[in-house]
C-alpha cells in the first residue's frame, strides 16, 4: 500500500508510565501465585487477561503514533521490533525446556512435550490446546512444560493481524476522504470488540474447554485496550485527584476481586472476563497519578518496577520450573517454602535474562538491529526448535516399533503371561516389569474408541457435542442380543467385548457417549453447580432418552451398564427403578463394576517411570449404580479382584501398563480382558 496520509503538525509524545509497569507486576504475580497455589488464589488466571488488555493498549498507541508520523505502518519494521522484543527470551526458555525433556521429565510425556514445544515455537499452541481440550483422550494429558505459551501465541497472532487491519483503515480513509485513519481504525476495532465478545460468550456456553484458548474468544480483550488507547490524551486529566483515586481503587478492586472470587467453575472467558478487563481499561485510562493515596503511586517503588520490567521473563520461566519441580525434587506438593524457592529462582533467571538476553538483543544497535537480521533470527530459531522436536518425536516413535510388534504377538497368545493373562494363567511374578513394559509406548496405547481405531465401526462420541450426535452400532449376528451401555468406560472395553460377544454367539449393540453414563436425570443437574457441567449433562439427558427408548423398543436379552459412575451425582432410587423396569420388560440388567483407576492426574506410565510416590491402594468410594443394583437385586459382575491384590492395585500386570491415563484402561491391557469378560458376563447373561 503506497498511499499515505498527510503528516499532522502535532504528534503524540510518549511518556514513562510507571502505572503500566505496576499493572504488569500485579498481573504476573496473580498468574504465578495461581499456578503455585491454585486453592488459595482460585481466579489468579485473570492475570493473563490483564496482560491482553495492556498489550492491546500499548500496541495500538504505538501504531497510531507511527500513522500520525508517517501516514502508514511499516509491517516489516513493526514485526522486526516484536521479534527483537519477544523471541530471544521465548526461544531461550524453549531450549531450556528441551533440555528438561531430555534429562528430567519422564519419557512417557516426551511426545506431548515435544509436540507442544514445536507448536509454541510457531505461536500456534493455543489452537493445539483448544483441540486437545475437546479431545476426550488428549484432555487427560498432564500439563506440559510450555502450556503457558498459549497466551503468548494469542498475543503474537494479534501482533500479526492488528497492524494489517490498521493498514486497511489507512487505505479506507485515504479512499473515502471523509474520515481519518484514527477514526476508521476505531470503528474497525469496535467491530472486532463486538463480534469477538459475542463469540466469546457463545463459545464459552457451547464449548468452554476450547473457548479458553481460541483466539476469537479473546480478541475483544485486546480490542478493549486498543479502544482505550484511542481516547483523547486529556480524557481523564481534568478528573480531580480524589475522584481519580476512588476510581483507581475501584478498578484495582475489580481485578483483585476476580482473582480471589473466580474459580475453575466460573464460565470463562465469556462475560465474566469483562470484570478484570474493565478494571484494567479504567486504570489505563486514568493513567499515572502522583497522589500518595492512589494505587498508581505504589507502582513507583523500585521492587514493583523490577517486577514490571521483568514480568515477561517471569511469565516465561515460572511455569517450566513448576512442572519440573516434582521430578527435580521428588516432592509432589509445593508448600510455602518451596513456592518461595521457585519464585526466587524465577526472579533470578528473569533478571539475568533481561540483562544478558532481552536488553542487548532488543536494541537497534545490537546484533538484531536490522529488519532482515531480526526476521532471519525468527526463521532460524523456529527452524531449529521444530527440527529438534521433530527429530526427538521420530526417535521416540521409532524406538517403539519393535515393542509394538512384540506386544501385538503377546496379546494374541492367550496362554501366555502378558497383561491379565499373567493372573488368569497363574504365571510367576505377575506384577513384575518385563521387556514389554514401555512407558513411551503407553502414551499411544489408548482404547479403541479414540483416534487409534477410526473408521465406520468407530461409533463412540467423546462427549455431547452440538452438530455431532452420538450414534449406536452393532457387532456380530449372534443368537443372543446384548446391549453395552455407558460412557468412555464402556468405550475402553468395546474391543474385548466384541471378542467376548463372538465367543458367546452374541449380537453386540453398543451405546456409548463419553461423559454420559445414561443414568443421569434431573437429580444430577440439580446437584451440579458448575454451569458448564450442567450444559454437558443436559446433552447427556437427550442421549439417555434415546438409549432408553431404543432399549425398550428393541428388547435385547440383556443390558450391561459400564461407566465411571462413582464420581457422578446419580439418584440411586431412579437407577433401581430403571433396572426394575428393564427386568419387567424381559431385559436382564447387568452392572459391570468400574475399574479402580489410578490417583487423579497420575498415569500408570508416570507412576512406574518416576521416583515420585504413587498411591496404588484400593480406592474407597460409594458407587450409586452399585447401590441401585443392590436395591433392585440386579446382577453385578466385576473383574477388579484380578486387578488388585488384598492391599493395592498395581500399575503393571503381566508387563502391561494397566492404565493409559488415571482412569481408562490401556488398549493393550484391555485386550487381555476378553477371555475373562467372555466367561463372567457370559455366565451372568445366561443366569
Amino acid at each position: 500500500m503506497t498511499e499515505t496520509l498527510p503528516k499532522p503538525t502535532l504528534t503524540p509524545q510518549r511518556s514513562l508510565r510507571f502505572d503500566i509497569q505496576g499493572l504488569r507486576a500485579v498481573a504476573v504475580l496473580l498468574v504465578v501465585a495461581y499456578h503455585l497455589w491454585p486453592n488459595r488464589l482460585s481466579g489468579g488466571f485473570i492475570g493473563v487477561d490483564v496482560f491482553f488488555v495492556i498489550s492491546g493498549y500499548l500496541i495500538t498507541a504505538h501504531l497510531l503514533r507511527e500513522v500520525a508520523l508517517s501516514g502508514t505502518v511499516s509491517l516489516t519494521q513493526f514485526w522486526a521490533k516484536r521479534v527483537r522484543r519477544l523471541l530471544p527470551a521465548a526461544f531461550l526458555v524453549l531450549l531450556f525446556t528441551l533440555v528438561l525433556v531430555a534429562t528430567v521429565m519422564p519419557s512417557s510425556v516426551g511426545q506431548q512435550n515435544l509436540g507442544e514445544i514445536a507448536a509454541a515455537s510457531v505461536y500456534g499452541l493455543n489452537w493445539l490446546l483448544a483441540f486437545n481440550a475437546v479431545d476426550y483422550l488428549a484432555a487427560e494429558n498432564t500439563p506440559s512444560l510450555v502450556q503457558h505459551y498459549w497466551s503468548l501465541s494469542i498475543e503474537e497472532q494479534f501482533y500479526i493481524l492488528w497492524p494489517v487491519l490498521l493498514l486497511v483503515a489507512v487505505w479506507v480513509a485515504a479512499r473515502s476522504r471523509k474520515d481519518n485513519a484514527r477514526s476508521t481504525a476505531a470503528y474497525l476495532l469496535g467491530a472486532v470488540f463486538v463480534v469477538s465478545f459475542i463469540a466469546s460468550v457463545w463459545e464459552t456456553t457451547q464449548s468452554p474447554a476450547s473457548a479458553y484458548f481460541v483466539t476469537h474468544a479473546r480478541a475483544w480483550e485486546f480490542a478493549a485496550g486498543g479502544l482505550a488507547a484511542m481516547l483523547p490524551a486529556a480524557f481523564m486529566r481534568r478528573l480531580p485527584d480524589a475522584a481519580a483515586n476512588v476510581a483507581s481503587w475501584f478498578a484495582l478492586g475489580l481485578i483483585l476481586g476476580a482473582a480471589f472470587f473466580y474459580t475453575g467453575e466460573t464460565p470463562f472467558p465469556g462475560w465474566t472476563a469483562a470484570v478484570p478487563v474493565a478494571g484494567t481499561v479504567l486504570l489505563l485510562v486514568i493513567g499515572d497519578r502522583n497522589s500518595h493515596w492512589s494505587p498508581q503511586y505504589l507502582a513507583r517503588f523500585g521492587p514493583v518496577q523490577v517486577l514490571g520490567d521483568t514480568s515477561y521473563a517471569i511469565y516465561l520461566w515460572h511455569w517450566p520450573l513448576i512442572v519440573a519441580f516434582p521430578f527435580l525434587t521428588g516432592k509432589t506438593n509445593i508448600d510455602a517454602k518451596w513456592g518461595l524457592v521457585i519464585v526466587g529462582v524465577t526472579i533470578l533467571l528473569s533478571v539475568l535474562t533481561q540483562r544478558f538476553v532481552e536488553s542487548p538483543l532488543r536494541s537497534q544497535r545490537g546484533p538484531l538491529g536490522s529488519r532482515r537480521r531480526s526476521l532471519l533470527f525468527m526463521a532460524t530459531g523456529i527452524a531449529v526448535i521444530v527440527a529438534i522436536t521433530a527429530g526427538g518425536s521420530y526417535s521416540l516413535a521409532k524406538s517403539q516399533e519393535g515393542v509394538k510388534e512384540s506386544i501385538t504377538a503377546a496379546i494374541e497368545d492367550t496362554d501366555g503371561c502378558y497383561g491379565l493373562y499373567a493372573i488368569t494363567n497363574e504365571c510367576a511374578e505377575p506384577y513384575a516389569h518385563t521387556s514389554l513394559t514401555s512407558p513411551i509406548f503407553s502414551v499411544g496405547d489408548k482404547d479403541s474408541w479414540g483416534r487409534n481405531d477410526p473408521g465406520a465401526e468407530s461409533c463412540i462420541r467423546t462427549e455431547p457435542t452440538p452438530g455431532y450426535p452420538a450414534r449406536d452400532c452393532t457387532f456380530g449376528e449372534g443368537a443372543t442380543t446384548v446391549a453395552f451401555v455407558g460412557d468412555s468406560h464402556t468405550g475402553h472395553l468395546v474391543e474385548p467385548m466384541k471378542m467376548a460377544a463372538a465367543a458367546n454367539d452374541w449380537t453386540l449393540r453398543v451405546f456409548a457417549l463419553g461423559g454420559c453414563s445414561t443414568l443421569e436425570d434431573q437429580f444430577t443437574i440439580d446437584s451440579i453447580r458448575d454451569q458448564q457441567a450442567i450444559i454437558r449433562t443436559e446433552g447427556c439427558l437427550d442421549w439417555t432418552e434415546h438409549v432408553n427408548a431404543t432399549l425398550l423398543d428393541e428388547k435385547p436379552d440383556a443390558v450391561v451398564f459400564s461407566s465411571r459412575s462413582w464420581h457422578r451425582p446419580l439418584d440411586t432410587a431412579t437407577i433401581a427403578s430403571w433396572f426394575d423396569e428393564l427386568a419387567a420388560a424381559g431385559i436382564k440388567p447387568i452392572v459391570l463394576e468400574d475399574v479402580p483407576g489410578m490417583p487423579k492426574g497420575t498415569t500408570g506410565a508416570a507412576c512406574i517411570e518416576s521416583f515420585l510416590p504413587c498411591d496404588t491402594s484400593i480406592p474407597e468410594r460409594d458407587d450409586p449404580v452399585l447401590i441401585g443394583a443392590e436395591a433392585s437385586e440386579t446382577t453385578v459382575v466385576s473383574f477388579n479382584d484380578l486387578l488388585c491384590t488384598e492391599d493395592e492395585c498395581p500399575p503393571v500386570i503381566g508387563g502391561a501398563i494397566v492404565y493409559a491415563d488415571d482412569n481408562h484402561l490401556s488398549r493393550s491391557f484391555a485386550y487381555t480382558l476378553a477371555p475373562t469378560l467372555a466367561d463372567r458376563l457370559g455366565a451372568a447373561v445366561m443366569q
